[in-house]
């Protein structure tokens, strides 16, 4: 979990890994937080990516993203 302040706004980012592939629904997964076996590089696009959407949409609470990384 990483926690910052933004214009007054608290921003807050939690990715979990799943630990089966995709597919399985998230509600039935084994998740891992923090992720273990993630490429940090990867994190960070994923967090400037949900950031970004969040802009773009005017979400100005929470929200849930998935992103499906191959590799």
């Amino acid at each position: 979990y990483q926690r910052r302040v933004h214009g007054g706004a608290q921003i807050g980012h939690a990715i979990m890994e799943h630990e089966e592939n995709a597919g399985t629904h998230s509600g039935d997964a084994t998740m891992i937080l923090p992720p273990q076996n993630s490429d940090p590089v990867v994190l960070a696009d994923m967090k400037g990516k949900a950031e970004a959407l969040a802009k773009k949409l005017n979400i100005s609470g929470p929200f849930n993203i998935q992103f499906i990384v191959q590799g």
